[in-house]
């Protein structure tokens, strides 16, 4: 794998790690699926596109994934609802064997793309690697600031006793470090770091806003609430080793401090 980009290149550098990369790639291969299809509309409410098949006329009412399984995971009860689903364009189909009829046709980019001459993707990941094997890959394309970034972010994960590095099944472009069975502290991806205090339910809004108080004096920015789940760019807002240290101590910090609250003996 080369990080370099060919001179005229046009395409996806590496290939979708998220639905709006899967709606980018899906609007470069048009021309290559087995139905002629004009556009109708593309908007975030379920379904996600509306297409007219331009000879039969036929409505194609499709709904965009990165993973086939999940819309099955997201829509439990597919096609059993008022809106309708046709298709699910998704980059890779994750699901074996037969489905219920009337479930959606599943259209995988990555099967396409296989068979389709041209590149429409730069960088594709090693057939069967692991998480941490893609992210790997992946990451080998940035600059050597992030990668540094990642390396120490890593580590602590891995160092710390209370915490653990966790790869989501959903996205094979990041990690996370978490506490085991608990909280996800932040996620790491190939270019950016999540803080996702939206998920803690059960820390207190005030234990959640001192967290970011001490992030934002770590860092020296206004970017953490503690609400919602907040994405930066990862050397943008950790420009030095020094920065990162401090980031690190933070969740060190709070790391200890709630492994002795579950260590108190209940009364």
């Amino acid at each position: 794998m080369s990080s370099a980009i060919p001179r005229g290149f046009r395409g996806l550098r590496w290939e979708p790690t998220n639905e709006q990369e899967v709606v980018v790639l899906f609007g470069r291969l048009l021309d290559r699926l087995d139905r002629p299809l004009a556009i109708d509309s593309v908007g975030t409410t379920f379904p996600d596109c509306k297409a007219t098949d331009s000879e039969t006329g036929e409505t194609i009412c499709i709904e965009f994934e990165l993973y086939s399984s999940h819309f099955f995971r997201d829509h439990a009860n597919g096609n059993r609802r008022p809106e309708r689903c046709d298709w699910v364009v998704c980059w890779h189909n994750d699901l074996a064997g037969e489905r219920s009829p009337g479930w959606p046709r599943i259209v995988a980019l990555d099967e396409i793309l296989d068979s389709a001459s041209g590149s429409h993707i730069l960088n594709r990941r090693p057939a069967n690697a692991t998480r941490a094997e893609a992210f790997k890959f992946r990451i080998a394309g940035s600059s050597p600031r992030h990668q540094e970034i990642v390396r120490q972010l890593m580590e602590f994960g891995e160092a710390q006793a209370e915490l653990e590095i966790s790869w989501p099944e959903t996205n094979r472009d990041c990690f996370t470090v978490r506490e085991p069975r608990g909280i996800e502290y932040f996620k790491v991806g190939s270019s950016s770091i999540t803080v996702p205090f939206s998920r803690w339910s059960a820390v207190s809004p005030e234990v959640k806003r001192d967290i970011a108080e001490q992030l934002n004096a770590a860092l020296g920015t206004k970017w953490f609430t503690g609400e919602g789940k907040t994405k930066r760019d990862t050397a943008e807002l950790m420009g030095d080793d020094e920065s990162v240290r401090r980031f690190i101590s933070v969740w060190r910090d709070f790391a200890g401090l709630r492994a002795n609250k579950r260590m108190e003996p209940t009364r």
